[in-house]
């Protein structure tokens, strides 16, 4: 096909679809020849910069073009390279916006795994902390999305105004609104106030059940997710799918509660364990981030409480020699790893290996079959990050 047959906006692709409609409604057959849509890299439908071509069939996907990543790409690992480690911390807390601190957490931990150094119990309750409200703020994005795709203006505002209260508490808290620079290799920084963050935590507690509502069965998200881009439970674990994806369809491991590194050994999710949806639809991905939220939230309480009488100092560790060290921690998208090799008080080098590969590389199977208006909330409810994956 040409250049000049191709949609080049929205509305040409719009125009494509309803001629195709019109045609059916006549009882006259619809062509099979396919036009290809230009989503990306640029599109309302996607939060971040992908390049995604349709081939549609009248309204539907029939394909996708090869998946074009890079538009994010910063080159973290080799910008952290050779960096003293405060310095190489803030270049690898810039890896994702939605999994910052987790990414800080992974790399301090490579650095405690490979010096020997031990982290206060404080100190990495406060850790817990930030991850969780970190984790809440991840889900809360996906959920404005999804309903954005929808059209459902009332709870994206809703996800996003309350996004906002605790950006205003964690400003309060640590003085910026994102990139808190929490985690040190041997503790936490200092110098941070934490009650702001428990008034904040304690305002989403009445949310959480209206959320519940909102993503069940007879909720607004509940009502027009449900049987909406089905990812059978079978195919989800062949795909490797991680994250939001993977959970609508099945169980799959979370390390905070499987490898129980540093303050998750002493919580519990158990208290606020609820039956998960696992049809594998869009409904039962937003189930599961509504869940997550409510996981969070309890950790996060229960770490700022016992914060409030033993808070964490400031804490450090000085390398010496050549070192080398690994760790695993779960971030909002999946797992992270973090390898560093150490040169005295330089990381001397890192690899990061981050979830959501698998899922960009199963959007052709994910996508094929759907309905071109669902797509927006498809691609939304998977929970993709471009950012981990253009490292």
């Amino acid at each position: 096909m040409s250049a000049s047959q191709r949609p080049r906006t929205l509305a040409a692709a719009r125009d494509a679809c309803d001629y195709a409609s019109r045609l059916q409604s006549t009882g006259r057959s619809v062509p099979t020849s396919t036009v290809l849509f230009p989503l990306g890299p640029f599109s309302p439908a996607l939060t971040q910069p992908l390049g995604l071509t349709l081939r549609l069939r009248g309204e539907t996907v029939a394909g996708i073009e090869p998946v074009i990543t890079g538009y994010c790409h910063r080159g973290v690992c080799e910008l952290a390279g050779g960096e003293p480690l405060e310095d190489a911390l803030a270049i690898v807390e810039r890896a994702c916006s939605l999994a910052h601190e987790s990414h800080r957490i992974a790399v301090c931990m490579a650095v405690e795994k490979a010096t020997g150094g031990k982290v206060a119990k404080p100190a990495a309750q406060t850790r817990v902390l930030f991850a969780e409200i970190e984790r809440i703020h991840a889900r809360f994005w996906t959920l404005a999305h999804v309903a954005r795709a929808f059209g459902l203006n009332g709870p994206m505002q809703d996800a996003l105004e309350q996004r906002e209260s605790l950006f205003d508490a964690l400003k309060t808290a640590t003085g910026q609104r994102h990139y808190w620079g929490v985690s040190v290799p041997g503790g936490v920084r200092g110098g941070m106030d934490l009650e702001p963050l428990s008034a904040a935590l304690a305002t989403l507690e009445p949310a959480l059940a209206i959320w519940r509502r909102i993503v069940g069965p007879q909720g607004a998200l509940g009502r027009a997710g449900k049987g909406v881009g089905v990812i059978a439970a079978e195919r989800a674990e062949d795909l490797g799918l991680t994250g939001l994806a993977a959970r609508g369809s099945r169980a799959v491991a979370d390390l905070r509660f499987t490898q129980k590194y540093g303050a998750y050994a002493d919580l519990s999710r158990k208290d606020t364990e609820r039956k998960i949806d696992q049809s594998g639809d869009i409904a039962a991905r937003l189930v599961c981030a509504v869940e997550d939220i409510a996981v969070s939230l309890t950790l996060a309480q229960t770490c700022a409480s016992a914060l409030a009488t033993s808070s964490a100092t400031a804490a450090g560790i000085t390398p010496a020699g050549s070192l080398s060290g690994s760790a695993r921690v779960e971030g909002p998208h999946g797992p992270i790893e973090a390898t560093v090799t150490l040169a005295g008080g330089t990381l001397a080098s890192l690899e990061l290996h981050e979830p959501g590969a698998e899922n960009l590389a199963a959007l052709p199977e994910l996508l094929e079959g759907q309905s071109l208006a669902q797509v927006p909330a498809l691609l939304a409810s998977l929970d993709l990050c471009v950012e981990c994956r253009d490292l």
